[in-house]
C-alpha cells in the first residue's frame, strides 16, 4: 500500500489506517485479517496495529503513539493535530497556554506515560494534574501511577442480623 503525506494509507475506498509519519510517502506490505490490520517494518514487524473498520462511512485510523513522537519532533503541529482534537477540554487548554518548551516536555510527559502504562491513563492523569493547576510532569507522574495501580476494596457486606434481632427483642415484627 502507498501510504500519503502522513504516513497513512487506504482500505477498501474509504478507512484510512496509520502508520507513522515516518513512512510518509512510501510504500509498506500491510497485513490485513479479519479483526485487525497491521502495516509492517521492511523486517515483517508491526509498525501499528488498528481494529479493522468495516461499513459505507469514511473512518480514520491514528495510532496515539506514532502522532506523538511526530509532535515531539515538531511541536508547532500541535495546533492542527488529532490528540489536541481528543484531549479533554480542560487539558488541551492548559497545554494550550504552554510555551514551546513547556509544550514539549508535556508531551514528552504525555508519549512516556502512553509507552508505560497506556494512552487513557496518561490523559487521566494530565488532565488531573491540570485540575490541580500544576500540570508537571513530576505530578502527572505520580497521578498516572496512581491511576494503574490503584484498586478500590470491594466493601464488605453489611450483615443485618443485629438490627432483625433488636426488632425482634422489642416486639416489632420482621418479615
Amino acid at each position: 500500500m502507498k501510504t500519503d503525506g502522513y504516513g497513512k494509507f487506504l482500505i477498501d475506498g474509504k478507512h484510512f489506517y496509520s502508520s507513522s509519519p515516518e513512512w510518509a510517502g512510501r510504500e509498506l506490505v500491510v497485513r490485513i485479517g479479519a479483526h485487525t490490520v497491521e502495516p509492517l517494518a521492511p523486517s515483517g514487524d508491526p509498525i501499528s496495529t488498528h481494529i479493522r473498520m468495516f461499513g459505507k462511512q469514511r473512518t480514520d485510523n491514528v495510532d496515539v503513539r506514532t502522532t506523538l513522537s511526530r509532535l515531539l519532533q515538531s511541536p508547532g503541529a500541535w495546533r492542527n493535530s488529532l490528540i489536541r482534537k481528543a484531549l479533554p477540554d480542560r487539558l488541551r487548554d492548559e497545554m494550550d497556554l504552554l510555551d514551546r518548551a513547556g509544550l514539549k516536555e508535556a508531551l514528552s510527559t504525555m508519549n512516556d506515560l502512553s509507552g508505560r502504562y497506556d494512552f487513557d491513563t496518561a490523559i487521566g492523569a494530565m488532565e488531573q494534574a491540570a485540575e490541580l493547576g500544576r500540570l508537571t510532569s513530576a505530578n502527572s507522574v505520580v497521578l498516572a501511577a496512581r491511576l494503574a495501580t490503584f484498586e478500590p476494596e470491594e466493601s464488605s457486606s453489611v450483615n443485618l442480623d443485629i438490627y432483625d434481632k433488636l426488632l425482634e427483642s422489642v416486639g416489632g415484627v420482621v418479615q
